[in-house]
């Protein structure tokens, strides 16, 4: 399967020195290349705005590994995701987001990025068109202005993506006991 590099994978993305090949895939396979694909899964391994404890950027290579222990069928959904067609690219880091998300939306095709850090939405949240309304599940608003002095923190996330588009804040203290997120997100759409 031909792999598509949206960056350098010399750039660092914390620390020195080179950053190690990522080979893993989503779900363990792909089923489509690049051009075919419907769906472009994007390990974003940055930590650069946390402000606890560390370990972020290592998030996407632990999604993507335990993604192949996934069923492929989902008997709640009922569909088979690998009727889609999707691939995973090379990791990308924190200042070629807005780059690959606009690449992705302009050649047609839906970006699924994977990170940790909470921070990797704020450029991709800039490249969707104002039409588009954001429904943000966490258990944080992330909405600051700033945190901690950083305008590009974990904690605002969403707040200026919320000047010009609708943002819909869901924490996860509106679950319900009985509720899934996917529960609560039918919940909030049909009343």
């Amino acid at each position: 399967m031909r792999k598509i590099t949206l960056m350098d994978n010399s750039t660092l993305l914390r620390g020195s020195g080179r950053m190690a090949p990522f080979t893993k895939q989503f779900m363990g396979e792909e089923t489509a290349e690049y051009d075919g694909a419907e769906f472009v899964i994007i390990p974003v391994p940055h930590e650069g705005n946390v402000s606890w404890h560390g370990g972020t950027a290592k998030g996407p290579e632990a999604v993507l590994a335990a993604s192949s222990e996934l069923e492929f069928y989902d008997f709640h959904t009922k569909v088979n995701v690998s009727k889609f067609k999707y691939v995973t690219i090379d990791p990308v880091a924190f200042d070629g987001i807005g780059d690959a998300a606009s690449r992705i939306f302009t050649d047609g095709k839906i970006p699924i990025f994977i990170g940790g850090d909470h921070s990797i939405s704020i450029p991709i949240l800039a490249q969707l068109p104002q039409d588009i309304s954001i429904l943000h599940i966490d258990a944080h608003m992330d909405m600051r202005a700033e945190y901690l002095g950083n305008k590009m923190s974990h904690a605002c996330a969403l707040y200026s993506a919320s000047a010009s588009h609708n943002v819909v804040p869901v924490s996860y203290t509106h679950l319900r006991a009985h509720e899934t997120v996917l529960d609560l997100v039918c919940r909030l759409l049909l009343e």
